[in-house]
């Protein structure tokens, strides 16, 4: 008995390092550069400037995940701003105001997801991007295909993308300039705020929760089934995508920085 209960407490420790872990560091990587973009670009075009060009699309992809995500957990959705053109020094683009029956385990857990919902939902219009317009520049050719947990998998895909990336061949192909305009503006809107924080602290403990109990019904009823090694290799593919907008904020901040390091040099 003790041995089966410790088993499923690894099992959840493993799945929710590979479901929070990666997602967390690589979200934080996306938000610094995506920050830092931001940042020089409103001091080339403005602030209205740089919501009219890049940050409309991704501050309204930001929100409406988290009305997606208010729906799902029946949430009363009380105000929504997709995005403010020119928001006042230090006011968010957008804000989705949102509340809930605390006496509810279902909605409660639901700040979690609420919170998160910009990175996975983000991370499903890239890929939907990248299926429609180029769907050669895709590591694996659909969801079935996706990758497992290895290492070598994942650097594979990074290989795979880092490559395609740069391919000569695609910059001949408009389609490819339209998806990666769609891929850095939704991939800026991936990024989780301080009160995005808060609210996934909320549900957080509720979601380990139900993952011991996913975990005790995988060892028992399902006779270990991978049921939660299913859910990793999912995440796998959200990594990958995420692993794409970080390449494409580097490539597309780099000339930026580099601009910014010669005007200093002079």
């Amino acid at each position: 008995m003790i041995g089966w209960l410790v088993d499923a407490l690894i099992r959840t420790a493993v799945t929710g390092a590979v479901i929070c872990l990666p997602a967390v560091i690589l979200a934080m990587m996306i938000q610094a550069l995506s920050a830092r973009f931001e940042r020089l670009a409103i001091r080339a075009l403005g602030r209205k400037g740089y919501m009219v060009v890049f940050g409309w699309l991704g501050s309204s992809m930001h929100e409406l995940s988290h009305v997606l995500l208010c729906k799902v957990f029946r949430h009363k959705v009380e105000r929504i701003r997709l995005f403010d053109l020119d928001p006042e020094g230090g006011k968010q683009a957008g804000c989705v105001r949102h509340r809930y029956n605390t006496r509810s385990i279902y909605q409660k857990a639901g700040n979690f997801f609420i919170a998160v919902a910009p990175i996975f939902v983000g991370a499903l219009l890239v890929y939907a991007a990248a299926r429609f317009l180029v769907p050669e520049i895709l590591p694996w050719p659909s969801l079935q295909d996706m990758p497992d947990t290895r290492l070598d998998a994942l650097l594979g895909t990074l290989i795979h993308t880092l490559h395609e990336l740069v391919e000569w061949e695609n910059y001949q192909n408009w389609a490819y300039y339209l998806f990666l305009y769609i891929l850095f503006c939704i991939g800026s809107g991936m990024k989780l705020s301080a009160a995005d924080l808060r609210g996934a602290k909320t549900g957080g403990g509720i979601m380990i929760a139900g993952l011991l109990v996913v975990s005790l019904i995988d060892l028992t009823l399902l006779s270990g089934t991978p049921v939660l090694s299913a859910a990793s290799r999912i995440m796998m593919g959200i990594y990958n995508i995420m692993l794409m907008v970080l390449v494409m904020n580097i490539i597309l901040l780099a000339p930026f920085l580099l601009f910014a390091w010669l005007r200093k040099r002079r």
